[in-house]
């Protein structure tokens, strides 16, 4: 389980992609349940290597940014 860890959190910008890749794969085929979606891929994001590391619109740090960046998700 550590070498998982340990990879996780090497390839944290990776595995963010996937996440959102995921997440929208599930949104079309669970329409209707993008807000639950979008939440539960930010929980996953944060919980991996350094938090959510995917590029938003606004720069800066992606911590900062991730209010944001589910926020323009919902619209």
């Amino acid at each position: 389980m550590d070498k998982i860890k340990q990879a996780l959190n090497q390839h944290d910008d990776k595995v963010d992609q996937g996440l959102d890749k995921a997440g929208e794969a599930a949104k079309g085929r669970f329409a209707g349940h993008d807000e639950q979606i979008d939440q539960g891929v930010d929980r996953l994001q944060g919980m991996t290597g350094e938090g959510d590391t995917t590029e938003t619109l606004g720069g800066g740090d992606a911590d900062d940014n991730k209010n944001t960046e589910t926020d323009a998700r919902r619209d």
